[in-house]
């Protein structure tokens, strides 16, 4: 089973070195692909910013829109940049959670559904979760 672009997505923004584009050539042929690649780029980049500890954002706002999306806004004062993203709902998600994981100001809670649906997307690369009970394998 390929993995699914909205799977890719995911794991390209939570852990990007995990599908390198060199080892996975194939992988991103596909045009849908190729777009969560592109995707989880810009997402990473909202990221860094929002995480950021020595240039921190200001005005940062968001803004629910129906259907779990939202309006992600911010400026840089240092560099002059203002910044309006609109997110999907597992963009959200899964931007949600990676600010969440990096401890930024203002997201130190998930919205209600992010673990779920960004978990959801995650089985989509087609890997079994492990169980508790099975033994470590060594």
């Amino acid at each position: 089973m390929k993995p699914t672009p909205e799977g890719l997505l995911c794991a390209l923004v939570l852990a990007p070195t995990t599908y390198s584009r060199n080892k996975f050539f194939t992988l991103f042929e596909h045009p849908r692909r190729a777009r969560a690649r592109a995707r989880a780029r810009q997402l990473r980049t909202l990221v860094a910013h929002l995480a950021s500890r020595s240039d921190r954002p200001v005005d940062v706002r968001v803004d629910e829109l129906p259907g779990g999306a939202v309006t992600l806004a911010y400026r840089l004062p240092s560099v002059g940049l203002t910044r309006t993203a609109r997110l999907e709902a597992l963009e959200a998600s899964v931007v949600r959670w990676a600010l969440h994981r990096a401890s930024a100001p203002g997201f130190e809670q998930l919205a209600p559904g992010d673990r779920a649906r960004v978990e959801a997307a995650l089985a989509g690369l087609g890997l079994e979760r492990p169980s508790l009970d099975d033994p470590i394998a060594s």
